[in-house]
């Protein structure tokens, strides 16, 4: 390749970063390959460009770049960090979308997942995790919590979380249904269930659909992109059994209750029958009375949710002691 090839390849990787639109991406992206017909970042680009169903009918061209690019980057001498080496951020990125196209193949038939794809998924994010370790660019973990739950790995969760620097919201979803499927005790599995939604509210808001997921040309910042990414991850494993809809449903319909975040007057209407046939529908009511008259100037958001769900812990087990 000459030293004008190879600047415009370099012009072209700058130019991917900044790609807007799919079109964009495949412009760009057909550039590279007039330029190195097996470049990575070019097959990779391609892939993406793609939309959903063609991407899925042309796995194999990830799958075949995905095996080049391990193959250069395990024949180096030492590899670079991702946040060095754009050659081992593709590799990542190949890892994370070929883990995450299995995963949707897992699950074309809800009735009858395919277990052998999720098998896959799992050991791609493995390899993953192991290529980034602190998780800079990708989020590998979940992945594998989801592939964990999915294949009932409830004694792997538990040593994997044992290892976390921090506390994540996937890990701590991923401990209560594990604890829950474990025979934990009934109110530890409520305290966990309840620190699970502290670290992000709204993601049993979106999952339960009781609020929609964001549309794909809407305007998001980057937590309410997490956020979404997590509800969209948890959804299938949470609503697996109606025992795991339960004790996710309890604390988050309350919840929602408290905080004026349900809008359908039906819903509300349901709940407070339900509060009402368990005699706590005053407490419910003076709670969100409470929740309701802090200042929202003075008060964020975080702060009104915290203690929310202080509120909606007393008031779970007062339910559960009602039963």
């Amino acid at each position: 390749m000459t030293e004008d090839e190879v600047f415009q390849l370099t012009e072209l990787y700058e130019s991917l970063d900044t790609a807007d639109t799919e079109d964009e991406l495949r412009e760009i992206a057909e550039k590279i390959l007039e330029l190195d017909p097996k470049n990575a970042c070019g097959r990779l680009a391609l892939w993406k460009s793609m939309d959903i169903d063609e991407a899925m009918d042309n796995l194999e061209l990830l799958e075949d770049a995905l095996e080049e690019q391990r193959a250069h980057i395990q024949a180096m001498d030492a590899v670079p960090s991702v946040s060095d080496s754009r050659d081992v951020q593709v590799y990542g990125s190949m890892l994370l979308n070929l883990a995450q196209s299995y995963l949707s193949l897992a699950w074309a038939d809800d009735e009858n997942p395919d277990l052998d794809r999720e098998e896959q998924a799992l050991e791609l994010g493995r390899e993953l995790l192991q290529l980034d370790k602190k998780e800079e660019f990708f989020p590998a973990r979940d992945l594998i919590y989801r592939c964990m739950l999915d294949l009932q790995m409830y004694n792997d969760i538990f040593r994997m979380l044992e290892d976390e620097d921090e506390p994540s919201v996937m890990g701590e979803h991923a401990r209560v249904m594990a604890m829950l499927e474990t025979g934990a005790d009934a109110g530890e599995v409520r305290d966990a269930m309840l620190y699970a939604m502290s670290l992000a509210p709204d993601v049993p808001t979106l999952l339960l659909g009781i609020w929609d997921m964001p549309g794909e040309n809407e305007n998001t910042d980057e937590d309410e992109e997490l956020t979404a990414m997590y509800a969209n991850y948890l959804a299938v494993p949470w609503c697996s059994s109606d025992r795991r809809i339960t004790t996710i449903s309890v604390p988050s319909f309350l919840f929602c209750y408290l905080t004026d975040r349900l809008e359908d007057k039906k819903e509300i209407k349901a709940l407070e029958e339900c509060y009402e046939s368990l005699g706590i529908l005053d407490e419910v009511r003076e709670a969100k009375e409470r929740i309701l008259a802090l200042p929202a100037e003075e008060t964020q958001v975080e702060e009104i949710d915290s203690y929310a769900l202080g509120e909606t812990a007393q008031l779970v087990e007062k339910m559960v002691e009602k039963e």
